[in-house]
């Protein structure tokens, strides 16, 4: 993987998506919610 200025945007949305989960939502565990949207993209990345 390549880390150029598509890939850091992709995190960064990423990023985003997952402290807006975690500011709109009771009761969730911010490292879970993070690690599962960069697995999400890892595994869409790996085709």
């Amino acid at each position: 993987m390549e880390l150029d200025a598509v890939t850091l945007f992709h995190l960064m949305r990423i990023a985003s998506e997952a402290a807006t989960t975690v500011n709109s939502e009771d009761g969730v565990i911010p490292h879970e919610v993070i690690e599962d949207a960069a697995r999400a993209w890892i595994a869409e990345q790996d085709g």
